[in-house]
């Protein structure tokens, strides 16, 4: 195998998973007993891709950056064949599903970042269904699932044992095989308040999309949180704290946070709205990747 990141390989790492391997988690859940479904894969299975495609030529690290109002957040760095990308993930910490909040956002970190080298990229531009969802249970009582022709479907559930004969057993989150920490599912992100009639008919016809430069990750236009201040996002605070906490630990000390982010819109590498971001982290992972343009700048 040659040591060098070829598109070839790239295209090898994007390649759709098989369907039993697609799981979905509800993002949106209503009053009346319906959820906007939305595709992600097991950290185990980006691991395994990561395997059958470079071998042993990747790994994985990470570090904490805190807890970001309701969020526990950490940064992460995915090198493969010498090419290093980052992001961030996160922990939502009122979800009280996940017994260790470090593992569940050190998992979304690492998915994350492997979405950069193409890795289940195309499940953020799958169209979003909503599906009839038991709260109580908190299950789909309908089953996404995504077609031969790449087109996301609902059909009834099928029975347990069916599901376990055709190797769809559910199974827990764990570990990736080269990550120096263990990294399991990532979480839920925070609910907001149940939409209307209306508004589950806009969502179920809205195609997640983003760019497709290999850097950027696609943004998934959801609204986060009741309220919003005057960024329009009810994090705005948040992240700019943050910012100002991340450019200090950068050496950056005295570089207000605002006037770095708008630059940064400016030069084209933010988005000028915090509302484009679907979640502070992925707000925090693009002021991250966008930094050093802007330290590039004030060093000419």
């Amino acid at each position: 195998m040659s040591n060098k990141l070829t598109q070839e390989i790239l295209e090898r790492l994007a390649q759709p998973f098989r369907a039993d391997q697609v799981r979905w988690k509800p993002q949106v859940v209503t009053d009346a007993g319906r959820a906007l479904a939305v595709a992600y894969v097991d950290p185990r299975v980006v691991a395994e891709r990561l395997d059958q495609v470079v071998g042993g030529e990747w790994s994985f690290h990470w570090e904490p950056l805190g807890v970001q109002g309701d969020r526990l957040v950490v940064k992460s760095s995915l090198t493969v064949m010498g090419v290093t990308r980052e992001d961030v993930g996160e922990h939502v910490l009122s979800d009280r599903e996940q017994a260790d909040p470090w593992k569940s956002a050190v998992s979304d970190a690492f998915k994350r970042a492997a979405v950069h080298f193409g890795v289940a990229r195309y499940l953020y531009w799958l169209e979003t269904v909503w599906c009839n969802y038991d709260r109580r249970r908190r299950e789909f009582l309908e089953e996404p699932y995504i077609d031969e022709a790449g087109v996301v479907r609902v059909r009834s559930r099928q029975p347990e044992q069916q599901r376990s004969g055709a190797g769809q057993a559910r199974t827990s989150e764990q570990t990736p095989a080269r990550t120096q920490e263990q990294t399991p599912a990532r979480p839920q992100q925070r609910q907001r308040p149940s939409p209307s009639v209306s508004e589950e008919s806009r969502a179920s016809g809205q195609r997640r999309t983003g760019r497709q430069e290999e850097s950027t990750r696609p943004q998934r236009r959801v609204q986060e949180g009741d309220g919003a201040d005057g960024y329009g996002v009810a994090w705005a605070d948040d992240f700019y704290t943050w910012a100002g906490r991340y450019l200090e630990n950068q050496g950056m000390t005295g570089e207000e946070p605002q006037a770095v982010h708008r630059e940064l819109a400016e030069q084209g590498h933010m988005e000028a709205e915090l509302s484009e971001y679907a979640a502070l982290s992925d707000a925090q992972g693009a002021f991250i990747r966008a930094l050093p343009s802007y330290r590039e700048g004030k060093a000419a």
